[in-house]
Parts: C-alpha cells; structure tokens; sequence
C-alpha cells in the first residue's frame, strides 16, 4: 500500500489516487458475464467499477486479451455513444480474433451451464456457493431459455436457509424476475415486494423497488408506477436512478399527450412480452400501434423496439428496413439518430463486403 501511495504522490495529480481509498464505487459496468459480475462486485448485475482500476491477470495465453475484449465490445453495445481506447503492448490482437467474438454464444452458454453445474457438484449446494446456484439460474432463464429447470435451480438456492441474508434476499429477486417469466404477476410481486420491505435503505432494497415499479409499467399502473419512480430517481445508485429516470420519462412523454391510456397499455404490454421472450407475439402487438395509432408519439420508440426484436432474432434485412422507416419519417425525432446509428452498425457488421 505504501509503494501504491508512493507513485500517487510522484505522479503528483489531485485525480490520481488508491482505489482502496474511494468509500464507494459509483457505478459498475457490466462485464456481459455473470460470473465475473459476481466475482467483482458481489453481484451478477453489477460488473466493474467505473472509478476504480480493474486489472485481469493469469498466466500466458490463458485468455486474458479475449475476456478484457469482450468486456468492451459488451460494453460499447450496451453505450452505443461511448468509445474504448485500446493500447496493445503484446501485439495480441489479429483478425481471428476479433471475428471469432462475433459469433454466436449460445454454446459458450451450454459450455457455461455445464462448467457451473460440475463446479456445484463438487462444491455442494450450500450457503457457501449459494450465489453460484443464483447465477446458474439466471443463465438457465435469461441465456438459455429453459425456465422450468431455471425455476427449480432457483428454488434450491431459497431452502438454503442457513445462507446469508443479503444473499437470500438476491436469490429472491431472481426467483421474482423467472416467476415474471413464467407470468405469475402476483407472486413476483409478492417476492420483490419482500425484498424492498427488508432492504428498504439498501440498494438490493432498491433494485427490488425498481422490478416492482416495472411490473406496474407492465400492468398499465402508470400513475402508481410513476410515483414508485420518482423516489428511485434519488437512489444511490447510479444504475437504479438512470433506469428510474428512462421509464419515467418514456411514461411522461407518452401518457400526457393522450386522453386515454390504451397505446401506452398496449406498448407496456409488448414490453413484458419481450421480457418474456415472446418475441413474435411482441412484435404483432407492436404492429398495433404502428398501423391503428400512427399519429402517436410511440409509434417510433414501437419501431425502434420492432428493430430490436428482428435484430435478436438475426432477421437482418428486416432490422436494416425498420430503421429506414423511422430515419424517413421521424427525422426531428431523438430516435431518428439513435436509429441512424444502429443503421451504421448493420452496415459495418452485416453488409460489408
């Protein structure tokens, strides 16, 4: 530690300091691994600290260029705005390898099940490696779509009652988002609402209040969901408050220019059908506002949202002609830039010769 304070002071600038002297850490970035989430931060929805200095190290060729890449390419989707200056001392980084990250990782997902599974039979399903059988859940439900084993995976984790509090009470949010998959509104709710009883002053309390809020989003309780917002605005969590902040203006930009509810329901409708995977079914319900309500303000955040949906399911084409329609027709809009953008990418990804 002393050798650390030695350099700050020869470096001799008020920014630089001892990552061990910040009290906190003021967001994370996702990693796009749940593990490694876990591992840095104690949670699977955190990542790496965006204050702080992360280092990676191992031995050689043990994959450390590949995982760091990974986390910024991870990153720069998730921040489309951002950029990521990259100094390569090793000469590490070649063709093949950065196409080789483009692939598809549903089997690094299979692989992934596996390697947790194996790891919990010779570890033990205990309060020791309960947050490893949280996330082997959450790959189950969210990666690889197989919600009754993700539920069940879950389930085990929550008998564990010898387990800390704090992670029982993350255990429990995960339980609550696959009982959303699974379309038990009031028994996620029931779950969260536990959480955010418990953790009222803690941030885990707070990120339960958030889901919570989100599922009266879904359910068409702007108002009430609104009001559950607004507090969340002041969390102290960056992450939270920034979620906070985007659902409620996408409320109060969209609820306010209408004298009835319908569009925003059935938009909120097709938002809790994308989170359930339901791809197709979202799709058709957006399909509604976009041809029954074309004079709405959510007929572009509807396309844009319909963009998504081709993208994840790799219709490309189709993605390519939705972002048309939005740059062609709401060129005043924000949307027409984030769409212009996202257009760019396609271009760079998929149609370059």
């Amino acid at each position: 530690m002393d050798l650390l304070k030695e350099i700050v002071k020869e470096i001799g600038s008020d920014y630089a300091q001892v990552a061990a002297d910040k009290e906190t850490t003021e967001a994370y970035i996702d990693t796009g691994s749940l593990i490694f989430n876990g591992l840095v931060s104690g949670s699977i929805s955190g990542g790496v600290s965006s204050n702080r200095i992360t280092a990676i190290a191992g031995e050689t060729s043990t994959g450390k260029t590949y995982f760091a890449l990974a986390v910024v390419k991870n990153f720069l989707d998730n921040n489309p705005d951002a950029y990521a200056l990259y100094f390569d001392t090793e000469s590490a980084i070649n063709k093949e390898l950065l196409e080789s990250s483009q692939e598809s990782s549903q089997e690094n997902w299979l692989n992934l099940e596996i390697d947790y599974a194996e790891g919990l039979n010779r570890l033990g399903k205990t309060s020791y490696s309960i947050l490893l059988i949280r996330d082997l859940a959450a790959i189950q439900a969210f990666r690889l779509h197989d919600i009754e084993k993700a539920s069940t995976t879950i389930q085990e984790a929550l008998t564990i009652t010898s387990a800390n509090p704090e992670d029982l009470a993350e255990c429990k949010l995960v339980y609550a988002d696959i009982l959303l998959l699974q379309n038990e509104i009031w028994d996620a709710i029931l779950t969260y609402s536990q959480v955010d009883k418990a953790y009222k002053h803690d941030v885990l309390g707070h990120e339960a209040k958030f889901r919570r809020a989100k599922i009266s989003y879904y359910q068409g309780d702007f108002y009430w969901a609104q009001a559950q917002l607004d507090v969340l605005k002041k969390s102290t969590s960056k992450l939270i408050a920034n979620n906070a902040m985007e659902l409620s203006l996408l409320i109060q930009d969209n609820l306010n220019l209408d004298t009835t509810t319908v569009t925003m329901e059935i938009f909120s409708r097709a938002d809790l059908l994308i989170y359930q995977n339901k791809l197709n079914e979202a799709y058709n319900t957006l399909d509604t506002i976009v041809i029954d309500y074309q004079g709405h303000s959510l007929v572009d955040e509807a396309l844009f949202r319909q963009y998504n949906i081709k993208l994840k399911q790799e219709k490309i084409d189709d993605a390519s002609e939705l972002l048309d329609q939005i740059i062609s027709f709401f060129s005043f809009d924000i949307l027409a830039d984030d769409a212009k953008f996202a257009q760019a990418q396609l271009q760079e990804n998929y149609f370059k010769n």
